[in-house]
């Protein structure tokens, strides 16, 4: 029996700015209003958990959505 995968996708801000069709400064805004935690800083590179990403559209289709 294998143990279950236990690592996060991590993605770069480019690839999480795309994914949200907006702007790095857009997305920069998201994490400032804190409507997305803050990247992580792995070696010179900042990443955003990618499960964050899904949360956070998950969240705005339940407000679309009453």
């Amino acid at each position: 029996m294998t143990p279950p995968d236990t690592t996060e996708q991590l993605v770069s801000v480019e690839t999480a700015a795309a994914r949200l069709d907006v702007s790095r400064r857009s997305l920069y805004r998201l994490i400032a209003r804190k409507e997305l935690p803050r990247p992580l800083k792995v070696g010179r590179c900042f990443k955003l958990c990618a499960s964050d990403l899904t949360a956070y559209i998950q969240r705005l289709q339940h407000k679309a959505r009453p």
